[in-house]
């Protein structure tokens, strides 16, 4: 799992600290399942970092950052 991936993700949600490689492979898995159930991939994203980061998680920045679509490419996702 790539480390910018994860800065990303911190980036994109205002995360507090970096997720662990953990935290970020429950991020995709949520995420998937969110994708399944019809969301868009930005509001999955969302939805995803919501239940594994409720905490920390802010959407202030969520559309001006990197695209979902780009974290996944750099978690080499292909769905």
């Amino acid at each position: 799992m790539k480390d910018e991936a994860r800065l990303h993700l911190k980036n994109k949600y205002s995360l507090v600290h970096v997720p662990s490689v953990h935290k970020t492979s429950r991020w995709l898995d949520v995420y998937k399942t969110a994708v399944a159930a019809g969301d868009a991939p930005e509001q999955a994203g969302i939805t995803a970092a919501r239940e594994v980061f409720p905490y920390e998680f802010k959407e202030r920045a969520v559309y001006s950052e990197i695209s979902v679509a780009e974290i996944l490419r750099l978690l080499n996702y292909n769905g």
